[in-house]
């Protein structure tokens, strides 16, 4: 029985940790000087580039001084994660997102550029490009090609969701009680 438990113990474990190193969505959180975001990210290896891995979808809203809390739609494009220039030559990004950090951030200078439900995008860039005491920087382009909000020094985080942690140490848990009710009642 003991080796029953030892392998159902070394199983939860390693379904535990194999959840946190496999997540592939991120929750992230935009603060600046009038500006605000909030939402998920969802990432995915670059096919071809080992290590390297592109922004694949965006969930969220933002809101800034001119735009009032707005959806945000999706990724601005960009299937090769290589760098790019957006459609009105304002913003060159390439969607990468680095899991363990580019200089201690998420995002390289190039950065990301995401949609809005009212025809605007952001491009939010980090290593190299920011200014303003903040390792990132946000800028607005609206619906006729025009930046509306250009914020330099943004605070940008992402954070790791649960994935599972707080049910494997649950269920661990529960196999200890199990197993020290067991050896009290014998």
């Amino acid at each position: 029985m003991k080796k029953l438990a030892l392998a159902f113990f070394a199983i939860v474990l390693a379904l535990g940790f194999t959840q946190v190193a496999l997540a592939q969505s991120y929750d992230f959180t935009i603060t600046g000087s009038g500006v605000s975001a909030s939402g998920v990210i969802t990432i995915a290896p670059i096919v071809g580039d080992p290590g390297f891995f592109g922004i694949t979808g965006i969930t969220g809203t933002y809101s800034d001084a001119g735009i009032t809390t707005t959806n945000i739609t999706g990724m601005y494009p960009d299937p090769a994660y290589a760098v790019i220039e957006d459609s009105n030559h304002l913003f060159q990004f390439d969607n990468q997102f680095y899991p363990s950090g580019n200089g201690g951030l998420f995002l390289d200078g190039p950065g990301m550029v995401f949609d809005l439900a009212n025809g605007d995008y952001v491009g939010v860039c980090g290593t190299g490009c920011a200014t303003g005491g903040l390792p990132y920087n946000l800028n607005v382009v609206d619906t006729t090609g025009n930046y509306t909000h250009n914020n330099e020094g943004i605070g940008v985080n992402f954070t790791v969701p649960d994935g599972g942690t707080t049910l494997t140490l649950l269920g661990l848990a529960i196999a200890g009680l199990a197993g020290l009710r067991r050896k009290f009642s014998v």
